[in-house]
């Protein structure tokens, strides 16, 4: 090594140890300080599960009210088979981050929040099943057809 690119490592090292002792002065916080971020995160953290098992359990509501419609098209065939589709694909997903927070909950971090996220999760289920039901699987069931038939006379 050169005299040349020993001050040029020296320089550069001398810099960036320089900015990472003034990021970590930065950085330095009391207990309640940390205690205050963490709490924030956890409400931040909470509200969101909450937030987004509200979106799911209004859309569900919505599905479940579509069941009541009859006759559908072929045109409404084919958005009801890709909302279920959907539907399954969100839910799918929503388990693996149940499963992923499950930990948090049986620990007792944001218990509440998350069962409601399950509860979303399995009114979602719901609402596809009984899609899938009423408009693909109850119309071929024969045995049905007669039922139902007997109930409209």
């Amino acid at each position: 090594m050169t005299t040349a690119s020993v001050q040029q490592t020296l320089d550069s090292v001398i810099d960036s140890i320089a900015n990472a002792s003034l990021e970590e002065r930065n950085e330095i916080r009391t207990e309640e300080e940390i205690m205050d971020c963490f709490l924030d995160e956890l409400n931040d953290f909470k509200k969101a599960f909450t937030k987004r098992a509200t979106d799911i359990i209004d859309i569900s509501e919505r599905m479940s009210s579509l069941t009541w419609y009859s006759n559908p098209d072929e045109d409404t065939l084919k958005k009801l088979y890709s909302l279920i589709v959907l539907a399954k694909d969100a839910r799918r997903l929503m388990v693996i981050k149940y499963v992923q927070c499950n930990g948090l909950r049986t620990k007792g971090i944001a218990k509440d929040a998350i069962s409601f996220y399950k509860e979303a999760m399995d009114d979602l289920k719901e609402a596809y099943i009984d899609l899938e039901r009423v408009f693909f699987t109850y119309p071929k069931d024969e045995e049905f057809q007669k039922i139902n038939l007997k109930i409209a006379s």
